[in-house]
């Protein structure tokens, strides 16, 4: 059991990222990113790797609060995930 690995992970809501976010990560469209979609929404690497000025700063955001808070390893942004009060929230 001492090769075992484990990855966190936090889940919220897609209405924290805004839709030109939505559509970025919809297209692929953000080459640094290990982004896997899935019907409700994206999951996304967390890396110290990704050139961040590609990244959109509301996702920044959320990926460097779940990587600094809960050192996380990955985000799952989605549709019925939980809101943050501390962030802000779009409506597309």
């Amino acid at each position: 059991m001492e090769n075992l690995e484990i990855e966190k992970s936090l889940v919220i809501s897609t209405g924290h990222i805004s839709k030109e976010t939505a559509d970025l990560l919809e297209l692929k469209k953000i080459d640094s990113l290990v982004v896997e979609p899935y019907e409700y929404g994206w999951r996304i690497h967390i890396s110290t790797d990704y050139k961040y000025e590609e990244i959109p700063d509301d996702l920044k955001r959320l990926m460097s609060f779940a990587d600094e808070v809960f050192s996380c390893s990955w985000i799952r942004l989605d549709q019925d995930g939980p809101y943050l009060d501390f962030f802000k929230t779009y409506d597309w």
